[in-house]
């Protein structure tokens, strides 16, 4: 009785005056206090620049700086003591400033530090519009009032001018024309003029006393229907729809207006939360990219409502981490999905309303790490290591959540229940199994409660997964820490032992029911899967038979009528007919495919949600767009706790996940919102030598306009690239990205190109140092990435290090010309020393001339005297002319005397002609020629009729013994190369022998038999050519010399045939064919020279002999003869 008076104290404590907010959490939120602001307790204003950079109004005669790494103080004016009030930035990044009788802005100094600009100076010389003005104002009669600046409590940006507005002045900056003029309001009947607005192009203007106006250009009229907002303190507009604004007043109400009809409406927000604000005082208001309205109140934080004005959270330091309710200033971009930043006492807040994902964390009321969650009976249950908590709605209609009844034990399972008419939610904990009941009745699942005959399964069991089977209704199954699967039915309003499972190692935190009503039971500790048959008590355990790998197992669930398995190695699925394991990682389009997955979801829209472990913990979604699957990772969802996803489900429409100690709340509405991108900025360069340093750049770069005044930029835009001295070839690169996302995880890549080839590992750092660079061109190139995966765009600054001095064009020219003049020096003297030795030289080479003079005429007359000996050796041509009328013999040697040779004799009727190359030319040719012919004369004596084969082995033999060869690898191959032609005349019989040298045979042909050859002097295989009408065969020699080599057991080869009329013979050796010439200075080779023979063909031998040599002639051209040359030639007649 006790526990249920208990519960319903609870409901009716939480019965409110509101309709529910916090409905699903309030957003993660982040304060800066001022000990790290650098800033005094209050703070007015705030804004943004184009970079990112906030900018932040204070009542310590500075403006506060944020640029996403350090907070810095702007001072206003020296030696004043002024408090800001109003701040805002144009397109170009130039901040505007105004205050307690202070205006101006803010620009980069020369180095690019940020600093302040005062125009109150100016003003003496600032053009007076208030004559020219006509204000539409029937309520007061103007009063004479001397002009003064006063409290600036406002101001506006319109194209390039600056409208800055006092309770008395309003003073008009024009940035184009860099001019001022001012109107004094006080004159016209203003008393009291507070804001400034800025509305679809319109200026709207606020009076505390006299309600809305718009100024246009000499013209202040009231807004239709603005008497109606006089004396309400209107500090709040914000633009609505069409020509709609909500006016949110300070303490008179919010309302819907019309300034083109003057409608008004007080019913756009429900009547209660009208009058709340009306007490809570509404100080300043925002629009978020989403279209809901934000309004900042003194006492009470954050009142958020949507669009059509539903009152949907109350956002203070109750339920965030916002440390004080009084809100001063607001600042989101609504036409960009931006964080929104918060002014408070002493701090400055930021909400990431741009997240998909609102939380509800400690300051909601839950306490303990969260383990499972779930609705009942319209409210959430949330069970933590604390124990088990509900939600409820407090008095300003807030949802939170308080622990429920006495359950403090570790909580586990949540299950909620239905039998016929009866629901109860079942919950586990660390000792014991509860029932809770709809109207808050708890019972324990242990003692009399439980049906059975044996007194220990009445006692307590600590269940970590409860399962109500779809096909028995009444039956239940519960999985328990340690002693495996208990069955339980429930049967009016009592449980009756059924069985307890064992056989189950571990722990059961996973129970799914197979439509055969079959149970799979997931054990941690050790990791396990059993299936356990309806109606039996043996769990058989699958393993690597059922196609599950060596793997742990982290989750069953069900999803499309498919029970999945979540593991360290992907995801598989059951076939039930085959009760097997397969892979199923096409649920996710292959993405999990070996990946550590822990768990898996499918929200009410079928969307799949995946809890990976990889680098860190991801919670990743997959749904379908246009029959494309589309993976989303990271980004905002890396915004949620790296931990380890404990539980996610569907609560009121929306997918819950638990980790930690929060619940994180996911909007769906806002998952293809995209978070802006920022730009990394460079905030100092500093160059460096070893004596001193130099600051390149602090702050900001910047442009200048024609008038002399600066702008921010992102990079250095100037035509000429920055150089500096070899001397300050060190340099340092600070940098920040205004990405105001956790900014303290961003993380930064590098790289200088013309030193580096690649980007730098990602690293949380702020700077980098160059040392002793090498002169050259540069391009330093700095990015960011944060923690949503977003990588920001590029900070580049191109530079250049000069040549040190020495080497400098000029300095390279002056050693250009100190060498010069060192050589000449050195030539001169040199030469001096030269010309003496000459003479000394001169007189000992007269001398040595006169001896090599000598000795070369010895030499020689010695190499004519063996040319004579050699020429007189040869056989004289009276053989072949006596023999033989029609010949040649073309004999040139290379050099005095020759290696090549010929010889003939006649014995008896034999007639021997012999066409011979010896090894080398010269004096050693020409010894081996003397040679030959003395051992030719040799055998051809002692021989009756050698025949020609016969003649060239015994050549070989006497060359052999005569030089000593043995055949060594060291030993000279000295020998000669030889072709030997035989006519003997008695037989009519022609004979032909060769070492390595051919002879050629040419005869005239018939018209029949040149059919049968090409006739356009192409070599044929058998290296016969025709020019069809004349046929040049070939006769070919042994490939062999006379001398020593690896044939030595061969007999030369050996052709006879008869002796014919008519026909040439042609014997040589490879002078003529290897000497280099023509245009392109290449061999003359056999071929050409075979079809030189066949073009002389019709000529005698004596003119075939002129022909040749005058051919030789011009091939060689000025070409040097390469060998020695011999070719002769005979003809049968």
């Amino acid at each position: 009785m006790r526990r249920i008076i208990a519960v319903l104290m609870l409901h009716l404590s939480f019965a409110g005056l509101f309709s529910q907010i916090n409905r699903f959490g309030t957003p993660v939120t982040r304060s800066y206090a001022m000990q790290v602001t650098q800033s005094s307790e209050f703070n007015y204003c705030i804004t943004k620049d184009k970079s990112g950079i906030i900018y932040i109004g204070n009542n310590d005669n500075v403006v506060l700086r944020y640029d996403g790494t350090s907070w810095t103080r702007i001072p206003v004016r020296e030696n004043t003591t002024t408090a800001i009030y109003a701040i805002g930035a144009d397109e170009n990044g130039i901040v505007y400033v105004g205050g307690l009788d202070e205006f101006g802005y803010i620009e980069p100094d020369s180095t690019g530090l940020a600093h302040y600009v005062s125009l109150n100076e100016r003003l003496a010389g600032a053009k007076d519009l208030t004559g020219n003005t006509v204000a539409d104002l029937r309520e007061k009669t103007p009063e004479a009032s001397d002009f003064a600046i006063g409290n600036i409590y406002s101001l506006i940006i319109k194209d390039s001018r600056v409208y800055y507005l006092s309770e008395r002045t309003l003073i008009i900056y024009d940035r184009a024309a860099d001019s001022l003029s001012f109107v004094n309001l006080r004159p016209l009947g203003f008393r009291q003029c507070m804001r400034i607005f800025l509305i679809n192009n319109r200026i709207i203007i606020t009076d505390n006393n006299y309600g809305l106006f718009e100024y246009t250009d000499g013209h202040i009229s009231r807004l239709p229907g603005g008497e109606f907002f006089g004396y309400k303190m209107n500090f709040t507009i914000l633009p609505y729809k069409d020509d709609r604004v909500i006016v949110a007043t300070f303490s008179s109400g919010i309302y819907l207006y019309n300034y083109v009809t003057g409608v008004i409406d007080s019913s756009f927000i429900e009547r209660k939360m009208f009058n709340k604000l009306k007490e809570l005082n509404v100080y300043c208001g925002a629009r978020l990219h989403s279209g809901e309205i934000v309004l900042g109140t003194v006492a009470d934080g954050l009142f958020v409502f949507d669009e059509n004005g539903k009152y949907t959270g109350n956002w203070n330091s109750k339920n965030t981490d916002m440390q004080d309710n009084t809100i001063y200033a607001l600042y989101s971009d609504p036409s960009a999905n931006t964080e929104l930043w918060i002014v408070t006492d002493g701090f400055i807040s930021k909400a990431y309303v741009n997240f998909p994902f609102y939380q509800f964390s400690a300051k909601s009321g839950l306490e303990g790490g969260i383990n499972n969650f779930c609705e009942f009976e319209g409210s959430v249950y949330i069970s933590t290591d604390n124990g088990i908590y509900v939600s409820g709605i407090t008095e300003d209609g807030s949802r939170t959540f308080k622990q429920f009844s006495d359950i403090t034990d570790q909580a586990f399972p949540l299950t909620v229940a239905s039998i016929g008419k009866e629901k109860f939610l079942l919950a586990g904990t660390l000792f014991h199994t509860y029932k809770i009941s709809g109207n808050g009745k708890i019972s324990l699942l242990e003692g009399n409660n439980i049906i059975t005959r044996n007194k220990v399964d009445q006692l307590a069991f600590d269940a970590r997964s409860i399962m109500q089977s779809s096909l028995n209704p009444q039956r239940f199954y519960f999985g328990l820490k340690s002693l495996g699967l208990k069955i339980l039915d429930y049967e009016n309003g009592k449980w009756r032992q059924i069985a307890d499972i064992q056989g189950i190692n571990g722990q059961v935190p996973f129970l799914k029911e197979l439509s055969n009503g079959d149970i799979l039971a997931l054990t941690n500790y050790p990791d396990g899967l059993y299936r356990i048959p309806y109606n039996d008590t043996i769990p058989i355990q699958y393993g690597p038979d059922k196609g599950l790998p060596e793997v742990s197992f982290n989750s069953l669930t069900e999803i499309d009528n498919t029970i999945v398995l979540c593991t360290t190695r992907g995801i598989f699925r059951l076939d039930v007919q085959e009760d097997k394991w397969v892979p199923y990682d096409q649920l996710t389009g292959g993405y999990t495919e070996n990946i550590y997955v822990e768990r898996i979801f499918s929200d009410t829209l079928g969307n799949k949600w995946i809890s990976t472990s990889e680098d860190r913990f991801y919670d990743l979604l997959f749904y379908m767009r246009n029959d494309t699957l589309v993976k989303l990772k990271g980004g905002a969802f890396n915004l949620i706790s790296d931990v380890k996803l404990q539980n996610i489900g569907t609560v009121e429409g929306r997918t819950w996940l638990a980790k930690s100690k929060s619940l994180n709340i996911i909007d769906n509405n806002k998952l293809d919102k995209t978070i802006p991108g920022a730009a990394t900025l460079l905030t100092q360069i500093v160059i460096r030598s070893r004596v001193t340093d130099s600051v390149i750049m602090k702050g900001t770069f910047y442009s200048v306009d024609d008038l002399g005044r600066r702008y921010p930029a992102a990079n250095y835009r100037t035509k000429k690239q920055p150089e500096f001295r070899y001397a300050f070839n060190s340099i340092s690169f600070y940098w920040t990205t205004p990405f105001m996302i956790e900014e303290e995880q961003l993380q930064y890549s590098y790289m200088l190109e013309g030193y580096e080839k690649e980007w730098s590992d990602w690293q949380k750092i702020g700077y980098k140092d160059f040392t002793n660079l090498p002169f050259g061109h540069y391009s330093f190139r700095v990015k960011a990435k944060a923690l949503t995966d977003q990588e920001s765009r590029e900070a580049v600054y191109n530079f250049t290090i000069l040549k040190p001095w020495y080497l400098t064009s000029l300095m390279i020219l002056l050693y250009a010309i100190a060498a010069i003049l060192l050589v000449i020096g050195i030539i001169v003297a040199y030469t001096k020393r030269l010309k003496n030795e000459n003479i000394r030289l001169e007189g000992i080479v007269a001398e040595r001339t006169a001896v090599v003079v000598k000795q070369k005429e010895e030499l020689e007359s010695s190499i004519h005297y063996a040319s004579r000996i050699q020429m007189a050796l040869l056989p004289s041509e009276k053989i072949l002319s006596e023999n033989l009328k029609n010949y040649f013999i073309l004999f040139k040697p290379r050099d005095i005397v020759s290696g090549d040779f010929y010889w003939m004799t006649k014995k008896g009727e034999r007639l021997y002609i012999v066409a011979s190359d010896c090894t080398g030319h010269g004096v050693p040719g020409a010894f081996m020629s003397l040679l030959g012919m003395s051992f030719l004369d040799e055998i051809i004596d002692k021989e009756i009729s050698p025949r020609a084969d016969f003649i060239l082995n015994q050549l070989r033999l006497h060359v052999i013994e005569s030089l000593k060869q043995v055949g060594d690898d060291n030993e000279a191959k000295d020998g000669m190369d030889m072709a030997i032609l035989v006519i003997d005349f008695e037989k009519q019989r022609i004979e032909f022998s060769g070492a390595y040298n051919p002879c050629f045979r040419i005869k005239k042909i018939s018209a029949d038999e040149a059919k049968n050859y090409k006739t356009d002097k192409s070599e044929l295989p058998d290296g016969s050519m025709s020019d069809g009408k004349y046929l040049l065969e070939t006769i070919y020699a042994s490939k062999m010399p006379i001398g020593i080599s690896s044939k030595m057991h061969e007999d030369f080869v050996f052709y006879d045939w008869k002796l014919e009329k008519g026909i040439s013979y042609y014997l040589f050796s490879d002078g003529y064919i290897d000497q280099f010439g023509g245009q392109h200075g290449r061999k003359f080779l056999k071929r050409n020279f075979k079809r030189l023979l066949l073009e002389i063909q019709d000529y005698p031998m004596s003119k075939q002999k002129e022909l040749l040599e005058q051919a030789l002639i011009d091939w060689m051209g000025s070409s040097p003869q390469i060998d020695d040359i011999l070719v002769m030639g005979i003809r049968t007649d």
